[in-house]
């Protein structure tokens, strides 16, 4: 494993200096330093060059970042996919003790999970509520005036149109830090957003994990449902470009925009954004049944030990879950996967998070 790992490394070394000669780079990141775990990214998007950057030392992998461009193929006779999904799960397993290979942990503690509520399905009235009374956040180009951040039902006469992005609450609701990242996409990408609000069900069953896999796929249906009448809501709103539409999910949400099975009838989504959710068959779902087009590109955002997802789970329930979407995305040349280390399982607002989706914004919605 050691010497494996050498070669990847000095594979990424070389790699790594190919796309800063080819990127339009930040000046900050002229010279970026192969082993920092900091992204050199370029807004851009459809420029950013394919460039896996990895902090290895010693033979031990402690990080790995891969970011994927919309046009640069090079990567592909500098580093095999099966050297890469190797470097990645190196990374998701961390190191391993000294001629122990094969040591495993001591059978962890499963906490005792609960549920509040029994409604897991929604009715038609249900179902209008929550697109109703979804969160919007509207740019100056649809206002005319002020950025507007509130329910949808109380949004202005539009003036304008904007791209838009559909997002997925997790199982907290629209809460503040949502609400928080859709305020900045309107102000500072000119992008709308709209998240339709899971909690106007009555009765709606909420949950402390790990509960049974049946509940949670009552759950993840439920979703499935908000997520395709969001989308076919657009048609409805004056002030959505449809034909530049991201989906985008959190967790619980991210599941659905995952699964995400588009009607014959609803608009094409030029991209997902799926954030904490490893797309892993875990103690979440029965099977993560991922539904992404290897033609479709996917921005994956997780923390490298998400307290859910993640090996650093004790209670995962998959051991050679890998902590993020690197297997299901292992044929998708248009993606993109983002570890972010010691960061929580909320993550979208933070810096470098947010550096990863402006940039795949920008190229898929914003770029002429």
């Amino acid at each position: 494993m050691k010497r494996i790992l050498g070669n990847i490394a000095s594979q990424l070394k070389r790699l790594t200096g190919f796309c800063a000669s080819r990127s339009r780079l930040p000046s900050r990141h002229a010279n970026p330093r192969p082993w920092d775990w900091a992204s050199a990214w370029a807004l851009d998007g459809r420029d950013l060059c394919f460039s896996v950057i990895a902090a290895i030392a010693n033979g031990q992998c402690r990080q790995i970042i891969p970011h994927r461009s919309f046009q640069l193929r090079a990567f592909a006779s500098a580093l095999s996919t099966a050297a890469m999904a190797l470097a990645l799960t190196a990374c998701a397993s961390g190191p391993q003790a000294p001629g122990d290979v094969a040591a495993s942990a001591p059978k962890a503690d499963v906490p005792t999970g609960s549920t509040k509520g029994n409604a897991t399905v929604h009715s038609a009235q249900s179902l209008k509520a929550a697109v109703d009374n979804a969160w919007v956040s509207l740019p100056a180009s649809v206002t005319g005036g002020a950025v507007f951040n509130g329910l949808l039902k109380d949004a202005p006469r539009a003036v304008g149109k904007a791209p838009v992005v559909v997002f997925v609450h997790g199982s907290s609701g629209v809460a503040p830090a949502i609400k928080e990242w859709q305020k900045w996409l309107a102000t500072d990408l000119g992008v709308a957003s709209l998240s339709a609000d899971s909690m106007q069900l009555p009765d709606r069953m909420t949950y402390k994990s790990p509960i049974a896999k049946a509940q949670y796929e009552l759950v993840h249906t439920m979703r499935a449902q908000e997520l395709s009448a969001a989308v076919d809501a657009l048609a409805t709103l004056p002030w959505a470009e449809s034909q530049r539409l991201v989906i985008a999910g959190t967790s619980e949400g991210a599941v659905a925009v995952a699964r995400y099975q588009r009607a014959a009838a609803a608009p094409q989504e030029r991209g997902r954004m799926l954030f904490s959710w490893s797309c892993e068959d875990n103690y979440h779902v029965q099977s993560h049944r991922s539904n992404i087009p290897n033609t479709l590109p996917v921005l994956n955002v997780m923390s490298s030990t998400d307290v859910y997802f993640s090996p650093s789970n004790p209670w995962l329930g998959n051991s050679q879950a890998l902590g993020h979407c690197g297997k299901v995305l292992a044929g998708n040349t248009v993606s993109s996967i983002v570890l972010i280390p010691g960061a929580p399982h909320t993550l979208l607002n933070l810096p470098q998070a947010r550096q990863a989706e402006e940039g795949f914004l920008r190229g898929l919605l914003l770029s002429k």
